[in-house]
C-alpha cells in the first residue's frame, strides 16, 4: 500500500466489474487494497485527488459508489475544526513542552563512590551544562574526555541527555589497596595474589611469603597468644607486599551464528494524535524469525502538534553458521583486552608484566589477557 495522507476507501456495487480496472488504468488511476468481496462487491483505496475521477466512471458504468473511510490527514482536520479553542490550547502547551526539552533541569550521576560528585558538576558547568541552562549542539563526547582527563579515578564515562535531564554514568579504576580486606578483625584478601613481603605488627600470620593466596582466605588472623599459650582476641594488623593479576577473558567461537535478512519485509504504518490512532497499513506479521524496526516522525516539520508517523517494518531474517578465522582475528582480540584490562588499573601503579593465554577446545578459544601488578598494601 502506497504510504499517503490522503486516501480514501471506495466501495462499488455492481455487475461485471472487471471493467472498473480497464477504465482506472486508461486513466492513470492507482488503486491499492483491491479485496473482491464477491462478483458484485469491490473494495479499493485511491488518493483523494483521483475521487472525482472514479465516482465518474461509477456513474458511467452504472455502478453503486460508497465512501467507506478516509486515512490520515483528512480525517484528523475533519475532527480537529469542531476543536478550535481546544487544539489552540494543547498547542500552547505542547509548544512550551517542546521549548522546556532544550533547557537542563537536573543532572543525575551514578557509578561514582570515591569520586565526589561536586568534581563532576564542577566539570560539566565549566563546560556549560548546569541546571538551567539551554544546550544546542553540545558535543558530548568532548566532555566525556574532560571527565576522564580530570578525574584520574575514572576508567569509563557516558553523558547523555534524555529529555530536560542530564544523566552521567561513570566507572571507577580498581585500586590494589581494595586487595584486602581491613575492615574485619581478619585481614582477608579480596582477590587472588601472591604474597611478596609481610611483616605482622598484630595477629597471627596464616600465610608466608611466596604464598598463594585466592580471593577470600584469610592472610593475618585478628588474634594472638600469650605468654601463657592464651588466646587473645585483637584487630589484625600488617605491611604486606602482594602481586596481583587484572584479567579479562574473551571466548571466540569457531563456528559463528549470524543472523541475516532474507530481504523480505512487511511495513506497517499508522498516525497518532492525542493517543488516537489512525491505521494506514495493518497487515498481519506472518515471519517466523524477524527483526523489527520502528520509527516515529513528525508529520509536520515545525512540530508544535503531537502529530506523527510510526511505521513498524517486519524483515524476515535466517541463521547462517559462518567458519571464524581465529589468527586472523587474534591480535584484535588480544588489543581489545588489554584496552578492558588497563583501564581498570590506576595510572599510579607499576604494571610489572603483561602476558596471555589460549585455550582451544573443540568448538572455541578462550583467550584471557593478564596484567602482574607488584603493590605495598
Amino acid at each position: 500500500m502506497k504510504k499517503s495522507s490522503f486516501l480514501i476507501t471506495v466501495k462499488l456495487s455492481g455487475v461485471n466489474l472487471n471493467r472498473i480496472y480497464k477504465e482506472c488504468l486508461s486513466k492513470d488511476i492507482e488503486m491499492y487494497n483491491i479485496n473482491r468481496i464477491d462478483y458484485k462487491n469491490i473494495v479499493f483505496d485511491i488518493e483523494k485527488s483521483k475521487l472525482k475521477e472514479v465516482k465518474k466512471i461509477a456513474q458511467n458504468q452504472n455502478y453503486e459508489f460508497f465512501v467507506l473511510r478516509q486515512y490520515g490527514v483528512l480525517k484528523l482536520f475533519s475532527l480537529l475544526t469542531k476543536r478550535i479553542g481546544i487544539l489552540v490550547g494543547i498547542s500552547i502547551f505542547l509548544l512550551t513542552t517542546v521549548l522546556s526539552s532544550f533547557f537542563v533541569f537536573n543532572i543525575k550521576i551514578y557509578g561514582n563512590k570515591r569520586v565526589d560528585s561536586g568534581e563532576i558538576l564542577s566539570i560539566l558547568n565549566t563546560n556549560g551544562i548546569n541546571c538551567g541552562s539551554m544546550l544546542f549542539n553540545v558535543d558530548f563526547e568532548k566532555i566525556e574526555k574532560k571527565l576522564l582527563d580530570n578525574l584520574d579515578d575514572l576508567s569509563l564515562c557516558s553523558v547523555v541527555k534524555k529529555g530536560s535531564v542530564v544523566i552521567v554514568n561513570v566507572k571507577e579504576k580498581v585500586f590494589l589497596n581494595e586487595a584486602i580486606d581491613t575492615t574485619q578483625k581478619d585481614i582477608v584478601a579480596t582477590q587472588n595474589m601472591t604474597i611478596r613481603s609481610l611483616s605482622v605488627v598484630q595477629g597471627t600470620a596464616l600465610k608466608k611469603i611466596g604464598d598463594s593466596v585466592k580471593a577470600g582466605e584469610v592472610i593475618v588472623a585478628g588474634y594472638f597468644l600469650d605468654a601463657n599459650g592464651q588466646r587473645v582476641e585483637c584487630k589484625a594488623n600488617a605491611s604486606i607486599g602482594a602481586t596481583v593479576w587484572f584479567s579479562k577473558t574473551q571466548t571466540y567461537q569457531k563456528i559463528k551464528q549470524e543472523t541475516v535478512r532474507t530481504g523480505k519485509k512487511i511495513v506497517n504504518s499508522k498516525m497518532t494524535l492525542f493517543g488516537a490512532n489512525f491505521f494506514i497499513k495493518n497487515e498481519q506479521n506472518t515471519f517466523e524469525s524477524f527483526d523489527t524496526v520502528e520509527s516515529v516522525n513528525p508529520v509536520f516539520k515545525n512540530n508544535i502538534l503531537p502529530f506523527y508517523l510510526l511505521t513498524t517494518t517486519y524483515y524476515e531474517t535466517t541463521t547462517n553458521y559462518v567458519e571464524q578465522d581465529f589468527e586472523k582475528d587474534k591480535q584484535t582480540v588480544l588489543q581489545n583486552l588489554e584496552m578492558e584490562v588497563l583501564s581498570e588499573i590506576s595510572n599510579d601503579l607499576n604494571i610489572t608484566k603483561t602476558f596471555n593465554t589460549i585455550n582451544e577446545t573443540q568448538e572455541t578459544f578462550v583467550v584471557t589477557f593478564y596484567a602482574q601488578v607488584d603493590v605495598d598494601l
